[in-house]
């Protein structure tokens, strides 16, 4: 038996802690802080639900603060909130799930193709510490997206290959289209009067041009007519949609609606009342920024994350994929102002 000696505390500097924090989570040594704290909340999400038993959102930001002892000029709050933030574009991205009441679930994985690209996407909770050497050395790192570049070795993990728009899950459908069919095929359902609950319908066709979407929302009066979404607010701040077939401001029907699609009706019907939202399309050294006022979908919100990087403060910068970008928010009916 060695012995070592009594134990001793050693004080190191905050870029020694980040030095060593890499080496552990097997990241690059350029790799910055930001990628550091996304493969740090990967690696505690992982040894916390190895993609079986889900863990509070709490209890993983708790866990993960304990390794982000580089941000030493950092308060907790601030911190903690940013953390909440990365791991929502690790939700987004695919890299962990949201499950159940404010719980987190780690993701097996699945390298994505995009049509054109010699490159893929990892999306995969999977920490790149337990992936093996071969495959790490195909895997760049740029915020929470992990590029593989050239062919999946994959090692002890064999990841399903999928296409990037089916990746996406956004609609093959015209927006148009897919909004009239969606309205077509919902099911009539029995709303019994509440006079608790305050009725609100998305009404495009009576909002002033260019006006944001969360504007858009009315309360009933006698020029409503046709088929609106409606917000229903309960007393205790929950809200539920459907949709409402209004004749003379009033509801005659209700129709199901999935609330995962809430977002991509607003658009649809912006575009089929000719009442577009407006985004700012601006030139700049770095590239191209993007500022949008309005909420997007979650397939559109993915696609941008993996074009352009998560936004800051609502602004995207579009370094690469410009020709990308504009088809996916023209694609939703969205002006693009120079």
């Amino acid at each position: 038996m060695i012995d070592d000696g009594p134990l001793r505390l050693e004080r190191i500097s905050a870029l020694e802690a980040s030095s060593r924090l890499r080496e552990s989570l097997a990241l690059p040594e350029h790799a910055g802080n930001e990628e550091l704290t996304y493969e740090a909340l990967r690696a505690v999400a992982w040894a916390s639900t190895r993609g079986e038993v889900p863990v509070s959102t709490r209890t993983l930001l708790d866990r993960a603060m304990d390794s982000q002892m580089f941000f030493d000029d950092v308060d907790d709050a601030t911190l903690r909130r940013t953390l909440r933030l990365r791991l929502s574009m690790l939700s987004a991205v695919g890299d962990v799930a949201r499950v159940g009441r404010d719980q987190w679930l780690s993701v097996g994985g699945t390298v994505v193709r995009q049509q054109g690209r010699p490159d893929g996407l990892l999306v995969s909770g999977i920490p790149l510490r337990h992936l093996d050497g071969r495959t790490r050395a195909l895997i760049n790192v740029a915020g929470p997206v992990r590029r593989l570049i050239g062919e999946d070795s994959s090692g002890d993990y064999r990841f399903p290959t999928i296409d990037f728009d089916d990746w996406l899950r956004r609609p093959r459908q015209p927006l148009v289209e897919w909004t009239h069919g969606t309205v077509r095929d919902a099911l009539v359902v029995d709303i019994p009067y509440d006079p608790a609950v305050t009725e609100q319908y998305y009404a495009p066709d009576h909002s002033s041009p260019g006006t944001v979407q969360d504007k858009r929302w009315v309360t009933r009066n006698n020029l409503l007519d046709g088929t609106y979404l409606v917000r229903r607010r309960h007393l205790d701040g929950s809200a539920d949609y459907n949709f409402a077939v209004v004749q003379a401001g009033a509801a005659i029907e209700y129709r199901s609606c999935d609330r995962r699609d809430i977002r991509r009706l607003m658009f649809g019907f912006d575009r089929i009342h000719r009442n577009p939202t407006v985004a700012r399309w601006t030139y700049t050294p770095d590239g191209r920024q993007l500022r949008l006022h309005n909420r997007l979908p979650h397939a559109e919100t993915r696609a941008l994350i993996v074009l352009a990087g998560p936004p800051d403060n609502a602004v995207w910068t579009v370094r690469h994929d410009a020709t990308e970008v504009r088809k996916i928010l023209t694609d939703l009916g969205v002006d693009l102002q120079d």
